[in-house]
């Protein structure tokens, strides 16, 4: 218990770990379908890796970085404000890297040029996701510790309990890709559902944090509240109401008026982006 429970959290914890693990074991698990999918592509199974090969993997790592750093010059300050969406966005950006890879393999000998390019998109994607989950969490971190000085400690609890889930994302994964084998239209069956669960906990796990600081949208959300009930002091929702309130998939409902059409459209164009 101690050893993966930290002392003194905020009694959302709790939930949020539960969902949180749940998502790290599904995502551990799809990343072996896309790892093995590369390495396939990579021609380890016939043993026919070649400098080609070799270069444009490590091409496609050096463009990765580049992309990350760019990446956080660009959006670094955004995190803080809002976590749960950027939260989100990187689980997004994680499957759709692991589809890439996948994809890799499934064309690799049709259109073979396309190798550093899909490699360079999945490891850049794979940088930017990790990159922003790990600004994220620091975010979440804070708002479980709450008044008390206990960072480090709900810090490296968290990392122990990251390191057991994706153990044993590991061993659910390579069972799976061991039964269904390198068959395309098995590997991509396996990727679409487990790629599900993973989106449905990581959101799951989001709705169960209640931040106790305002930000743009629960601000706005506030002052829709407070405008709609003719400035009664009652209309103040207290945190675990706002977070009922709040849409994660979507952008801040009352942040910007704008009109029906344009709100579809930027919807539609935009979604949650």
């Amino acid at each position: 218990g101690r050893s993966f429970l930290p002392s003194g959290v905020t009694s959302d914890y709790q939930a949020y770990t539960v969902w949180r693990v749940a998502q790290r074991v599904v995502s551990s698990a799809v990343g072996v379908f896309g790892t093995q999918s590369l390495l396939l592509a990579l021609g380890v199974k016939a043993n026919r890796v070649g400098p080609a090969a070799a270069g444009g993997w490590v091409t496609a790592n050096a463009i990765g970085k580049l992309g990350k750093t760019a990446f956080a010059a660009k959006m670094g300050r955004d995190f803080d404000s809002d976590a749960k969406r950027w939260r989100l966005r990187a689980a997004l950006m994680w499957v759709i890297a692991n589809g890439l890879e996948i994809t890799t393999y499934v064309v690799h000998d049709m259109v073979p040029a396309s190798f550093v390019l899909l490699v360079t998109c999945s490891v850049s994607l794979k940088q930017i996701s990790i990159l922003t989950a790990s600004a994220t969490k620091s975010t979440f971190y804070k708002q479980f510790a709450g008044r008390n000085e206990n960072l480090g400690d709900i810090t490296a609890k968290g990392d122990a309990q990251v390191a057991v889930a994706d153990l044993m994302g590991l061993v659910i994964g390579v069972q799976l890709a061991r039964l269904l084998g390198s068959r395309g239209s098995c590997v991509w069956t396996a990727y679409v559902l487990l790629s599900i669960l993973d989106f449905a906990f990581i959101l799951r796990s989001l709705r169960m944090i209640v931040f106790r600081f305002i930000n743009l949208e629960r601000a706005s959300i506030l002052a829709h509240l407070f405008v709609a009930a003719g400035g009664a002091a009652t209309a103040v929702a207290p945190p675990e109401d706002l977070v009922q309130r709040e849409s994660v998939l979507s952008r801040p409902r009352h942040a910007t008026p704008q009109t029906r059409f344009r709100a579809c459209l930027e919807e539609f164009v935009g979604g949650f982006w």
